[in-house]
């Protein structure tokens, strides 16, 4: 992890990203099953759930100390790529908006199916 990352307050997963860790992760369910797990993962992470956006598959939320966009790509009749972005609530993040990704794709991958990482860059 960069310095420059470790500083940042704000943390976003793409495809190619350069740290593998943020790279965008696909699973085989709908978009139902995956607000289903998003909902859970409300619950079990104490966020809330500010908006839920089903026309652009995005949920906002708000947690303590960050808010952030959980967007799913629906890239299959059942395979969805899921991305997110974290904006950390100060001036520096140190690391902790990676961090929150980090267990938030975790939860994800033992609440859906997963099937792999960066699969159609």
């Amino acid at each position: 992890m960069a310095i420059e990352s470790f500083l940042s307050n704000t943390c976003e997963t793409k495809d190619l990203h350069p740290d593998h860790e943020l790279r965008t992760r696909y699973y085989c369910n709908t978009f139902a099953e995956g607000l289903q797990a998003a909902r859970e993962l409300a619950q079990a992470k104490k966020v809330e759930i500010q908006v839920i956006n089903e026309i652009h598959k995005e949920i906002h939320i708000v947690g303590n100390g960050f808010d952030g966009i959980i967007t799913f790509f629906i890239s299959g009749p059942n395979e969805m790529a899921l991305d997110m972005k974290i904006n950390w609530f100060g001036i520096i993040g140190w690391g902790k908006p990676r961090k929150v990704v980090i267990a938030f794709y975790r939860f994800f991958d033992t609440a859906l199916q997963f099937i792999g990482v960066s699969l159609h860059p």
